[in-house]
């Protein structure tokens, strides 16, 4: 899924904001979640 999404979005520029877009959600719901 990943793999797919990067190719998608690398060729119009978006790929490395999406990507850095997700990881902050997932770090945010993690953190939530040990607390």
């Amino acid at each position: 899924m990943e793999g797919i999404l990067s190719s998608e979005y690398n060729s119009t520029g978006y790929g490395l904001y999406v990507g850095f877009i997700v990881l902050i959600l997932q770090l945010i719901v993690e953190y939530r979640l040990m607390i």
